[in-house]
């Protein structure tokens, strides 16, 4: 064999070129571009982008802010009045505002209750909830929904890898059957071939019967047919693989026949027992499993949010004010001179807050039981894979007994053709035998691993 690159995807296919001088696609390097440049990789990345821009906005809540506003009426030589305000707010945690601000008012006509001193009044204090949207509020809601939606999006990227790795490997596997069984039917029918022009050399000097002739004819034309249908076959797994194959920029690539699978070393998988264990541990940090939990994390947000509707509304604000602008205390701030606020109000029945507690209660009881259900389901699912996977071991063993015993009944069945003792429709049904007998033992490795990386894929293990 002699080592070529296979330039795919800036230069990751690793490839060979055979003594056919055919292109060889490895497994893992046909993987590794899948990784890199599919586009269901790309989403899954956006999923987590789109995640992090919304944790971004919810953060947005606790941002400070900052305005100003200036109302000002003149009217027929009078100054009705003159308002300027300006404030920073700056949103805390549990309900709690920090603000501070100025201002000036003037004019002839002006609430008594605002007036301020001439160069207008400084202030500084706090504003806060003391019963309801303490614990929790609706800005605080948000900002531990988003950090949650985040991790949503980080399992929802780690299933859809997950699966475009499994179904890209099953492609291949088939890709490399369907490949296997093609050459065993090519040789199939080069062995019917070769019977057909040495029977018909043999019936022509008298050595065996003419029948004989049609026989074997009959038998390379059924090998022909099934020539072509593994072919055909093999075209159709060409085709399947080429929809996982991507370049940068998002641009396809598509290989025809003349590239061929590389060698899968199948003793990984079948000759030694699979370090699969079928217990729960892995359980927990299954994305899927994971995503179930979040979810109830998001429900358990809103029952807290729900029992800040069963309390009373108490608000309180406080602000320091200052002395006159221009004294020579500019910036003094005293308890002598403050402005206090509190608010209280709270419904008769709090039925809206019962009625949305029960309700978000009963949403978390389902949540909980679809969280049994799906681990429980997904347990057993695991669990016949690996069934499966062993199943196929043991057939694996079997079929491959029954193919070298198929082979030497050949054998021995040629050795009594040649010295007469046989006839050739024996050695024809000897040789199907052992041409399926192969073909049937190609299809149960290939069945065997895919089992084997089925298991793998509902334990959310594909990455290796």
């Amino acid at each position: 064999m002699r080592w070529l690159s296979f330039l795919i995807a800036c230069l990751l296919f690793k490839s060979t070129w055979a003594q056919t001088d055919s292109l060889v696609l490895d497994l893992q390097a046909y993987l590794s571009v899948i990784k890199k440049y599919h586009p269901l990789i790309l989403q899954g990345d956006l999923l987590v982008q789109q995640g992090e821009a919304g944790l971004t906005e919810a953060r947005g809540n606790f941002d400070p802010t900052i305005g100003a506003s200036y109302d000002r009426k003149y009217y027929l030589g009078k100054d009705y009045f003159s308002i300027y305000n300006s404030e920073l707010k700056i949103p805390a945690w549990y309900g709690v505002t920090f603000k501070t601000g100025y201002d000036n008012i003037s004019g002839i006509y002006t609430n008594p209750e605002r007036n301020v001193p001439q160069n207008g009044l400084a202030y500084a204090g706090v504003q806060a909830d003391l019963l309801s949207n303490l614990y929790i509020n609706k800005k605080m809601a948000m900002l531990q929904k988003a950090k949650i939606y985040l991790s949503i999006s980080e399992t929802d990227r780690a299933l859809l890898v997950n699966n475009l790795i499994f179904d890209a490997l099953e492609a291949y596997l088939i890709w490399s059957r369907d490949f296997q069984v093609y050459q065993a039917r090519q040789r199939a029918f080069l062995l019917a071939a070769e019977r057909f022009n040495g029977v018909k050399s043999a019936a022509i000097i008298g050595e065996l019967p003419k029948i004989d002739t049609l026989d074997a004819y009959n038998q390379m034309l059924q090998r022909q047919i099934d020539l072509n249908d593994a072919s055909t076959a093999f075209i159709n797994a060409t085709l399947l693989l080429n929809q996982f194959l991507w370049k940068e920029n998002w641009e396809s690539y598509s290989i025809d026949t003349t590239v061929k699978p590389g060698t899968v070393d199948w003793s990984g998988y079948l000759d030694a027992q699979p370090r699969m264990v079928a217990d729960s541990a892995w359980l927990q940090s299954h994305p899927l499993i994971r995503q179930y939990q979040l979810k109830l994390n998001i429900l358990d947000i809103d029952r807290k949010m729900a029992i800040q509707q069963l309390m009373p509304n108490l608000t309180a604000s406080y602000n320091f004010l200052s002395r006159p602008i221009g004294d020579e205390t500019v910036s003094a701030f005293s308890f002598n001179n403050y402005k206090l606020g509190l608010g209280f109000s709270m419904p008769l029945s709090f039925t809206t807050g019962r009625g949305a507690f029960r309700q978000v209660k009963l949403q978390i009881k389902a949540a909980e039981l679809n969280l049994l259900q799906k681990q429980r389901e997904t347990y057993l699912k695991f669990a016949a894979s690996v069934q499966d996977h062993y199943n196929f071991l043991r057939q694996v063993g079997l079929q491959r007994s029954i193919a070298q015993n198929a082979f030497r009944l050949l054998e021995a069945e040629n050795e009594r053709f040649f010295l007469g003792e046989s006839n050739l429709f024996t050695v024809n049904a000897r040789e199907n035998t052992w041409v399926n007998a192969e073909i049937k033992l190609i299809e149960t490795n290939v069945k065997a691993v895919v089992t084997y990386y089925k298991a793998r894929l509902i334990q959310n293990n594909m990455s290796n």
